[in-house]
């Protein structure tokens, strides 16, 4: 990424679409766990049926730590992703206005 020089800022060509390549991976990595948390953990209308008091309140509380969870890896997912692809091309950009990109 950008390092720091007498100026306060250096760029090394490249090292921008490294660390977008991160995110990005850092992102798809929560695809799988988010899939099968919605698969796995998705409440049924009968699943607290069985509490024999406050089913309808452990319903509505899980209902609320369901959707959250999905809200939260969700949005994790796509801002690590968007962060990545918006690092890769800033790189991209920098090449482009610096004569260093492919031709």
């Amino acid at each position: 990424m950008g390092q720091a020089d007498q100026q306060g800022f250096g760029y090394v060509p490249g090292g921008l679409i490294r660390d977008g390549a991160d995110l990005r991976a850092a992102g798809e990595s929560l695809r799988t766990p988010l899939e099968t948390f919605m698969d796995n953990a998705a409440p049924t209308s009968t699943c607290f049926g069985l509490v024999p008091e406050g089913s309808d309140e452990l319903a509505k509380d899980y209902m609320n730590f369901f959707k959250e969870t999905v809200q939260i890896l969700t949005t994790l997912h796509q801002d690590l992703s968007g962060a990545g692809n918006g690092l890769i091309a800033s790189d991209l950009t920098y090449q482009s206005a610096d004569g260093t990109g492919p031709s």
